[in-house]
């Protein structure tokens, strides 16, 4: 997914301008709370899902990666 590409080609402290339209989706689907939601759930069909999906609650595991892969990309200025 998208946020697992920005942790794996992110360097410590530098971005390749190349990051800017990935960012920039990352930024439309924030909530207005600053937490981004669930879109898309895989559950295998004998374990119970571990939250609910939905577009319009945060997601305390998806806010959690996109901040620790947002953490690690300083992207240059325009």
């Amino acid at each position: 997914d998208l946020v697992e590409v920005l942790d794996r080609v992110a360097v410590p402290e530098t971005a390749d301008e190349r990051v800017r339209p990935a960012l920039a989706r990352l930024a439309a689907t924030q909530l207005a709370d600053g937490a981004w939601p669930l879109p898309v759930a895989y559950v295998p069909p004998d374990m119970p899902a571990l939250e609910r999906r939905s577009r319009l609650r945060g997601s305390p595991f998806v806010t959690s990666r996109i901040v620790a892969a947002l953490d690690r990309l300083t992207v240059p200025s325009a």
